[in-house]
């Protein structure tokens, strides 16, 4: 009973180190496409300066 119990926890365990794995993984791929608009924005603003 008690080798069950502790195979379900571990199984749990795992699902949720997986998820926040993926929920981090996810995070750090919106803040590199952020960082990256906020690059194309500064260019098109450097761009925009040098042209006035």
């Amino acid at each position: 009973m008690g080798f069950c119990i502790s195979r379900v926890l571990a199984a749990i365990y795992c699902i949720t180190d997986m998820s926040q794995f993926i929920g981090m993984r996810s995070l750090t791929a919106l803040l590199q496409r952020q960082s990256i608009w906020r690059q194309l924005l500064l260019m098109n603003l450097l761009l925009l300066v040098d042209y006035l």
